[in-house]
């Protein structure tokens, strides 16, 4: 099942059956990919742990009926799929620092936690696309392999010049940043009919460039951030996800939102230590400025 898919799906079956005790492999058994690659998806779309989220929701749930039933608090944990009553008692009062019996007697104000939905991403043929945040970020100073690419070959060599680099050429980057963080950065010409593409890490100078490689500084600037998530190793970011990506983010920014791009410039940033086999996660930025 794709990520887009497969997390609506456990979306579904959480809010359907929160009277149930929920099993991370049998959720991912639902979705037909590994319990690991289910969490990642999930923790990476919601910024919350998929166990967590299910306790939450569960919790959030019983303030009604505590609120407005006799039921006993033990039956409640029951209904809820918890083991034991204390367990529910603890969980409640590390959420909401009051214990169930308590907030029946007082009932103060308690932030819940409402389902989740899909509202802030849209489908890819192999991922998902979040709905954009808007970010701003300081100067950054860039090294790495420089290519020169016409636009018709630019999304099958733009990978495997990244690929080149962080197997062999970041090792020789000894002032990086984060060495886990790879960084591609795209220039287009004025022509937009060529591009240079930076495969590079993060540096906290431009001072000491190896040779061989290049450097590159982007100043401070409001940027719009796209999050993609797949079921593929970033390595394997063909000619049809780049290009469908690509429409998608064009797409949106021209039709709900108040910005305007620069499209002479951008880059994607994948942490090494968010991404594996059988999973992306990339982040896409570019610059922005109101439209008048």
């Amino acid at each position: 099942m794709k990520p887009y898919n497969a997390v609506k799906s456990i979306l579904e079956i959480i809010e359907n059956n929160l009277d149930n005790k929920f099993c991370i492999n049998c959720l991912a058994y639902e979705t037909g990919i590994s319990a690991i690659h289910l969490q990642r998806v999930f923790s990476a779309a919601f910024h919350t742990p998929l166990a967590k989220y299910i306790r939450l929701r569960k919790l959030s749930a019983s303030l009604n009926t505590l609120a407005f039933s006799d039921c006993r608090v033990i039956d409640i944990a029951n209904q809820l799929g918890f083991e034991h009553e204390q367990s529910y008692i603890a969980a409640f009062k590390a959420e909401f620092n009051i214990t169930p019996k308590q907030y029946r007697l007082k009932c103060p104000i308690i932030k819940t936690t409402p389902p989740f939905t899909m509202d802030d991403f849209f489908s890819t043929s192999d991922g998902m696309l979040s709905v954009p945040d808007i970010v701003i970020i300081p100067e950054i100073c860039l090294v790495g392999e420089l290519n020169h690419i016409t636009v018709a070959e630019s999304i099958e060599k733009a990978p495997r010049a990244a690929k080149a680099f962080w197997e062999n050429g970041r090792h020789t980057i000894k002032n990086a940043v984060n060495k886990n963080v790879y960084i591609g950065l795209t220039r287009m010409n004025e022509a937009r009919d060529a591009s240079t593409y930076l495969s590079a890490l993060q540096t906290s100078d431009i001072k000491r460039v190896p040779k061989g490689l290049s450097a590159d500084r982007l100043p401070p600037s409001e940027y719009i951030r796209f999050f993609y998530i797949g079921q593929h190793h970033p390595y394997n970011l063909d000619r049809n996800v780049m290009c469908e990506m690509y429409s998608a983010i064009e797409n949106y920014i021209k039709g709900n939102t108040k910005y305007n791009i620069d499209r002479s410039i951008f880059f994607e940033r994948v942490d090494e230590l968010e991404t594996g086999e059988g999973y992306c996660y990339l982040e896409w930025l570019t610059p922005i400025s109101l439209k008048l």
